[in-house]
């Protein structure tokens, strides 16, 4: 079994788009595929830690605050 050295390129851009969470407010899944090892559960898991601070912040919002 051979693992590869290259390090995978993520434009910083493309980070960002998904950070902003439209895609939460949308209602549309977030599913992110590459070759093993190169981080997308790292990244998924911060984008859904946004995701879940987001939904908090709205249900508080609709609900009238904490």
């Amino acid at each position: 079994m051979t693992r590869s050295t290259t390090k995978p390129n993520v434009d910083a851009t493309v980070v960002h788009t998904l950070a902003a969470c439209d895609w939460v407010e949308k209602g549309l899944p977030l599913c992110l595929i590459g070759d093993s090892g190169i981080g997308e559960s790292h990244l998924l898991i911060a984008l859904g830690t946004l995701a879940a601070k987001l939904v908090n912040e709205l249900i508080e919002a609709a609900c009238g605050g904490p």
